[in-house]
């Protein structure tokens, strides 16, 4: 199940059922958390818990790194978007309309439509990837308005995060999305660096000195392909040596230097 009792504004994704949903499913429909600061200062983030597309760890890195932004003036949103049994693209759609459905709120909310960024953290550092590859400018003659807006991020912060389903793949992360038999160009498919491009947002990626879980490659093989395509990009390596240690205060500090135009504090 992905929903929860957390004390804060919640936002289904969709009004009706959501694409490729089982009707029959009501536990787990995908939507936002939203901490709203008391003084905007018009950046808006929204952060993509981990948990290997099974859970959600959406405190440790939902709410912790929210509360983060929310003291210097940013809107946070949580994304709790579908995971197991629902493979890609499902997370992936989620995460698109996410980017849509944030970016319809910016003059309600106080917060610039070219100030949205998006976050993650192990799998959903992969969500994060895939939705800054993977952006459009909106079907401008849907029906439903929220799809006419575009889904593009303007910054992205990677924390340990997946990337690939081939070399160094997560394999349970992996598993839980495409299949334990996925065909070679299912795992292109979900390879977030094979995907970068030079319209990729600027991005830092921050990770531990080793990775016992999801291997530091994972980072590397992200930054490389940022380098190649001339895209703005930073590595942060820290002292950890365990995954899973959640958006530490170097890395805070990291975040606001490399994105210094969307983290001005008021």
């Amino acid at each position: 199940m992905i929903n929860s009792d957390l004390p804060f504004n919640k936002l289904l994704l969709w009004d009706k059922t959501p694409p490729f949903h089982n009707p029959d499913d009501t536990a787990n429909l995908p939507f936002l958390v939203e901490i709203r600061p008391a003084q905007p200062n018009g950046t808006a983030v929204i952060i993509c818990p981990g948990g290997g597309y099974e859970m959600l760890v959406y405190e440790k890195e939902g709410i912790h790194p929210a509360m983060k932004f929310v003291e210097i003036g940013c809107t946070c949103f949580i994304l709790f978007y579908r995971h197991r049994p629902y493979g890609h693209p499902i997370p992936l759609y989620d995460a698109i309309r996410s980017m849509r459905l944030v970016r319809s709120l910016c003059e309600s909310y106080g917060f610039r439509s070219d100030c949205i960024g998006i976050m993650g953290f192990s799998a959903g550092g992969h969500v994060a990837a895939l939705t800054s590859t993977h952006a459009d400018d909106g079907e401008k003659r849907h029906k439903d308005p929220i799809e006419r807006v575009g889904s593009h991020a303007d910054f992205v912060i990677l924390v340990y995060p997946v990337i690939s389903g081939l070399d160094y793949a997560h394999a349970r992360s992996i598993q839980n999305i495409v299949g334990s038999t996925p065909s070679p160009s299912s795992r292109e498919e979900v390879s977030a660096h094979l995907h970068v491009t030079q319209t990729t947002p600027p991005t830092i990626i921050t990770r531990g000195r080793i990775d016992p879980v999801v291997p530091v490659e994972n980072a590397l093989l992200y930054y490389d392909a940022l380098q190649r395509n001339t895209v703005k990009s930073h590595l942060l390596v820290e002292p950890y040596t365990e995954h899973g240690y959640g958006f530490t205060d170097s890395a805070f500090a990291a975040c606001r230097k490399f994105h210094a135009s969307f983290f001005s504090e008021n």
